[in-house]
């Protein structure tokens, strides 16, 4: 490739290298064709610096309350390190804990007496690609993963927001049983802000649930309409919070919350999804088969929003959603074909469509 490596420039402490292309020959990527991702018209040909990361994310234990002290095992010095990097700062983007299902129950994949072995991917902010960054950690803990008082997690957003903090990712702790609705939520609202800088964000959460078919297939119905709604209204995606909830088979339980939070932005942007299943039964799960995918859009400019997990049938298809700006790429923009995957593109719009607004701060 022409491009530079995203490495150029010093790599933060603790990264692993550039995730391979996928893995040619498991269940998953057989198929596979090369991603044809379109040039962005007006670009510099610049990628987006991208890291990905593995740690061990704790179990959640006890009753335990508070901020800054809540455990989240080496992620909070993971942050504070590539926030700081010397080729420029990069944000939190996504946290992956891989999933298998064992009989009619899901499970993670990769587990130790500490918790879960886990994920974290790291892009520069196309806006702020060399800046280096302040971080900010807000903890809350809810009685219940599928529904509740979902306001009490995003009010913790309205001082950091006041501050001119952008959300970076909101990290949920595993529990050990993830198909009882009425297991404890405890996350961690990371947010980060480039030095120096105080402007006030607004946010618009909205709620694009995870609907649970009697065949096994999982679907979001509202989030095509609610992308291309918020894109056209000058809208960027912040980060998106699906709370671990995979109930066992034959659960009464058919819709999970799916919540996407938008940031007012000056500029429209360009939203696309690819869907890729990845291969079942496999403990660890090969990350590559995905960040293969997230390294070939950052390398043609595209910014990971958020990873969706849903669960269909004994495998898990992963729905990677990206943004770029609007005045950068061409109508016929199109993420193209890959392994196993499907690809959407919206158009931003300013219908309206049914949403589930959840807070607007």
């Amino acid at each position: 490739s022409s491009h530079a490596s995203p490495q150029a420039g010093g790599a933060p402490p603790g990264q692993t290298s550039r995730a391979p292309a996928p893995r040619m020959g498991c269940a998953a990527s057989a198929k596979r064709e090369d991603i044809e991702i379109p040039p962005i018209s007006g670009w510099n040909g610049e990628v987006i610096r991208s890291f990905h990361v593995p740690f061990v994310l704790p179990w959640v234990e006890g009753d335990e309350t508070g901020n800054e002290s809540a455990p989240l095992g080496g992620l909070q010095d993971l942050v504070r390190n590539h926030a700081v990097a010397s080729s420029g700062g990069c944000r939190l983007r996504a946290v992956y804990l891989p999933m298998v299902r064992s009989e009619s129950r899901w499970k993670y994949a990769d587990v130790c007496a500490e918790g879960v072995r886990a994920m974290a991917t790291f892009q520069a902010d196309p806006q702020h690609a060399r800046s280096l960054l302040e971080s900010k950690f807000l903890h809350s803990r809810l009685p219940s993963v599928n529904g509740g008082n979902f306001e009490r997690l995003y009010s913790l957003l309205k001082q950091s927001a006041e501050e001119g903090f952008l959300l970076s990712s909101i990290v949920a702790q595993p529990n050990k049983d993830v198909s009882d609705p009425r297991a404890p939520l405890s996350a961690q609202v990371i947010c980060q802000r480039p030095r120096s800088t105080h402007h006030q964000r607004y946010y618009t959460v909205v709620n694009c649930p995870v609907q649970l078919a009697a065949d096994d297939t999982a679907s979001m119905p509202t989030l095509r309409a609610a992308l291309a709604k918020y894109s056209g209204n000058c809208c960027r995606i912040a980060s998106i919070f699906k709370p671990a909830l995979y109930p066992e088979k034959g659960s009464s339980i058919k819709t999970l919350p799916c919540h996407i939070v938008f940031e007012k932005s000056r500029e429209t942007y360009l939203m696309a999804f690819i869907d890729v299943k990845l291969g079942a039964g496999r403990s660890p799960l090969d990350h590559r088969e995905y960040l293969g995918m997230i390294d070939r859009g950052a390398e043609s400019g595209w910014e990971l929003a958020g990873i969706v997990e849903l669960p269909e049938g004994s495998r898990i298809t992963l729905r990677l959603i990206f943004q770029a700006r609007e005045d950068q790429i061409p109508k016929e923009a199109v993420l193209g074909d890959a392994t196993e995957a499907s690809v959407s593109t919206t158009t931003p719009s300013r219908a309206s469509n049914p949403d589930e607004v959840l807070i607007d701060l």
